[in-house]
């Protein structure tokens, strides 16, 4: 029941990010950003990022000049950024949620397996015992047999 019931709730943060990150990208536009921090650090970001993504190009054989981003572009680039971070990191906190239930799962599993072989080596070392007793009685019954043969041949 509980597997189920976690791919529900997984598939509804799953589905409940998505407008989240679609107010995260309309709150940073260039339109509604109030805080001139907010706004230099949106800005900064979205030209590191740009700049990284410039390298990346030309690394790959683009050697096309890149410009620096207008603040408009910057602000429109840090605003899909942001919302497809919050996406990455709804994605990242399921996966290590999922990672974690899996992990307790397994532990489980491996302590069960742990306390049935422990039950059987005791239950091989009972048998153990009882075949040792058995022998042990087995023998001095023979030997018992043999002092009783032997008396008896020699009368």
């Amino acid at each position: 029941m509980a597997f189920p019931l976690i791919k529900v709730v997984a598939l509804v943060a799953k589905s409940a990010s998505k407008p989240i990150a679609r107010r995260i990208k309309n709150q940073t536009t260039t339109v509604n950003v109030k805080s001139p921090a907010f706004q230099a650090f949106v800005v900064k970001g979205a030209r590191l990022w740009h700049k990284m993504e410039g390298k990346i190009q030309s690394f790959a054989g683009d050697k096309t000049p890149r410009k620096q981003l207008n603040i408009s572009a910057a602000v429109d680039l840090g605003a899909e950024v942001a919302s497809e971070g919050f996406l990455i990191l709804v994605a990242l906190a399921l996966l290590s949620i999922e990672a974690v239930r899996s992990g307790v799962k397994d532990k489980a599993k491996a302590e069960e397996l742990n306390n049935e072989f422990e039950s059987m080596r005791s239950e091989i070392n009972t048998l153990r015992t009882q075949i040792e007793i058995y022998t042990k009685k087995q023998q001095d019954k023979t030997i018992k047999n043999h002092i009783v043969d032997a008396l008896e041949n020699k009368s």
